[in-house]
């Protein structure tokens, strides 16, 4: 005896360009959108204000180091370009606050008991992690870099291109001087699935992944097609492969948690902080929270 006025058809219209698809929305050609940007969000809490909205938790980006090339063998390297980055500031800057700028291993925080937690970091992995530049030319010193280096960085033109340029500008100030090679995205995914990279390469989630965690934390085990750094440690591979047979889930939490804190102490990824996305849909759209997904999603939507 249910009586809802369920949907016939879905349709998924294919926009490219996310302003067009934002003035689809504000014009009310579409029912709902995702992944809008925190600056068209602004634009829409101003001229659609009726819009029922989420927030929806996203990785942040960052940059992927060849663990097993020259320079960035070396931890003090890495570490020094950890420490050439105020997050901070990016935060506040870039992100127009939205985000807390807080830095966070490779699961996203909401992944509570799995995720290592930076209030349950040590002191001196904070500091790693906190913007110091001083100390980060003195890193680069001891490695044998007191003038720095040059290296490049391949990023698909779909990604955050203007972080990266961000990040240039802060690695500069330690003597890197960081090449960004823009690709179009197809030619930056078969590029990064084969491994082609010199030394650096990015990744549009460097950090606070919302994937089961399983798959945010292969990304290391050296066995892993998607270990795009070539990391071969064989300490971390035996916490994963653990982490793989156990049949407790209080076992897998503390696994996870230990992967994911050797990560951060070894650095190889210069990764940034959580993002965060947001979700819209009209008015007359009820049953609906904003989930990013579809199948019975949608066949618990209704209009009116």
């Amino acid at each position: 005896e249910n009586k809802l006025p369920y949907a016939d058809e879905l349709k998924v219209v294919v926009i490219s360009d996310m302003t067009t698809a934002v003035s689809a929305l504000r014009t009310g050609k579409i029912d709902a959108l995702a992944e809008v940007n925190w600056i068209q969000a602004q634009s829409l809490s101003k001229t659609n204000p009726e819009l029922p909205q989420v927030k929806v938790p996203a990785p942040g980006q960052g940059i992927i180091m060849t663990a097993n090339k020259d320079p960035f063998t070396d931890i003090r390297v890495r570490k020094a370009m950890q420490m050439s980055i105020d997050r901070d500031a990016i935060a506040k800057s870039l992100y127009g606050g939205m985000v807390d700028g807080i830095p966070c291993g490779i699961l996203s925080p909401m992944f509570k008991g799995y995720s290592y937690s930076y209030e349950n970091w040590p002191q001196t992995l904070k500091e790693e992690y906190s913007y110091n530049p001083e100390k980060a030319r003195q890193l680069l010193t001891e490695a044998g870099y007191p003038k720095g280096f040059k290296t490049n960085c391949p990023i698909g033109s779909n990604l955050d291109v203007e972080l990266a340029q961000v990040i240039k500008s802060y690695l500069s100030e330690i003597n890197i001087d960081m090449e960004i090679i823009s690709m179009d995205p197809v030619t930056f995914m078969d590029f990064s699935r084969a491994k082609k990279q010199d030394q650096l390469l990015w990744t549009g989630a460097a950090c606070a992944r919302v994937f089961p965690p399983k798959l945010c934390i292969s990304g290391f085990y050296s066995k892993d097609m998607a270990n795009y750094g070539q990391v071969n440690d064989p300490n971390y591979d035996a916490i994963y492969e653990k982490f793989l047979s156990t049949t407790s889930v209080e076992e897998s939490k503390q696994l996870a948690q230990s992967a994911e804190k050797y990560g951060l102490e070894n650095h190889w990824i210069l990764s940034t902080f959580p993002l965060a996305n947001f979700t819209y849909w009209q008015s007359y759209i009820k049953g609906y929270s904003g989930e990013l997904t579809d199948g019975y999603v949608w066949a618990r939507v209704w209009a009116e």
